[in-house]
């Protein structure tokens, strides 16, 4: 997700997913729509276990996302870093000359099945067919914060080392979005009455009908995994 917020000035946020930077002296003000909004660099160094945990408060990882796109409607959306009011002719003056020299780095992280976080059938809402709507109560824990502080931290000696004159946190909040990739739901396991599907994704309830999705998966692990060679003493590596 990538997040933008106007104030009047920089102001600190809590620890979050986002990073967004004004960069001193890149670019130039004809170069404000360019790119493919699909347009960046992925990094999976510290996504899953591709880094050394010791001495970390947290489980997994996260792949960073620096997108490289410039749009006119986001650069109208974007902060001032107290360089200008967030509207009337000084902002509509700033957004043109500075719209290209700002940048946003997000992640996608891991994200820990937890039993407070389930799905139910709404008892008060139903379909356009009758049946009832899925409810999703869920939100971030322990582990998701502090991966994102993680994170930040290292946005930031990006931003820095490349001449950033404003760093800005944006808070990951504590409400899974509506647009957030979902998966889960679909109980696996050998007991038919707690269960919707065996260990391998066919359902108890209907002979020979596999299920396939997100709904099978109960925890997301981003980025990939650095294959690593197990060796022992006379083998050739194990990947």
């Amino acid at each position: 997700m990538r997040n933008s917020k106007k104030n009047n000035s920089p102001q600190p946020f809590p620890a979050g997913p986002s990073r967004r930077t004004l960069l001193k002296g890149a670019g130039s003000a004809s170069a404000v729509a360019v790119g493919a909004s699909s347009a960046g660099v992925v990094v999976d160094e510290w996504a899953v276990d591709n880094f050394v945990h010791f001495g970390l408060d947290f489980i997994g990882g996260a792949n960073f996302w620096v997108h490289t796109d410039h749009k006119p409607i986001g650069a109208a959306k974007m902060d001032t870093f107290g360089e200008a009011p967030s509207w009337g002719e000084y902002w509509e003056a700033f957004i043109p000359r500075k719209a290209d020299r700002s940048n946003t780095s997000d992640i996608q992280k891991t994200t820990l099945p937890n039993t407070n976080n389930y799905l139910e059938l709404d008892p008060g809402v139903k379909d356009s067919f009758g049946l009832p709507v899925t409810l999703l109560t869920a939100r971030f824990r322990e582990n998701e914060p502090r991966i994102a502080a993680f994170a930040q931290d290292k946005m930031e000696g990006w931003y820095r080392a490349a001449g950033a004159t404003h760093v800005l946190r944006f808070g990951l909040g504590n409400a899974m979005g509506a647009t957030t990739h979902v998966y889960g739901g679909t109980r696996m396991g050998d007991d038919t009455d707690t269960n919707v599907a065996d260990r391998w994704g066919f359902c108890h309830e209907i002979p020979n009908l596999g299920i396939l999705g997100a709904s099978l998966i109960v925890q997301v692990v981003q980025g990939i995994r650095l294959l690593r060679p197990k060796l022992s003493p006379g083998a050739p590596p194990n990947i």
